[in-house]
């Protein structure tokens, strides 16, 4: 048995490793209207925690920016390096659309400077296909 587990995930989006910058990540259906959404074909939208980084190249400027361009993104669920039939990625284009919360920047106070703040994301997928070979 091979488990998905919370540690050794790798997200990729724009060809940057994310998982300095991702505290949460979901993939889900979304609103579901068609017969093959309701078959659970292939996730519609990336449900991302990510902090609030300034750095020009950052998740967040990406989701207060103004391009909604799809980029490229590369999920690895075991963190290796190649894929295989027992440890796939999942490839996909994703849609920076904005923060989906009600925070755009800012959030509680802490006493630790090293605790970032973060915003959530609801970005939507495309073209989700499954990687087992190099």
């Amino acid at each position: 048995m091979t488990t998905i587990n919370g540690r050794d995930m790798v997200l990729l989006i724009d060809a940057i490793d994310r998982s300095d910058e991702c505290t949460t990540c979901t993939f889900g259906y979304g609103t579901r209207q068609t017969f093959a959404d309701m078959r659970g074909t292939r996730p519609k939208l990336a449900n991302l925690t990510v902090l609030q980084e300034l750095d020009a190249t950052s998740l967040y400027r990406m989701a207060i920016g103004t391009d909604t361009t799809p980029v490229a993104g590369v999920i690895k669920p075991l963190g290796n390096a190649a894929p295989s039939a027992t440890a796939p990625h999942f490839e996909f284009n994703i849609q920076p659309v904005g923060i989906s919360g009600d925070t755009f920047m800012g959030g509680e106070a802490a006493e630790d400077a090293s605790e970032g703040l973060t915003v959530d994301l609801a970005w939507i997928i495309t073209d989700w296909t499954e990687v087992t070979a190099p």
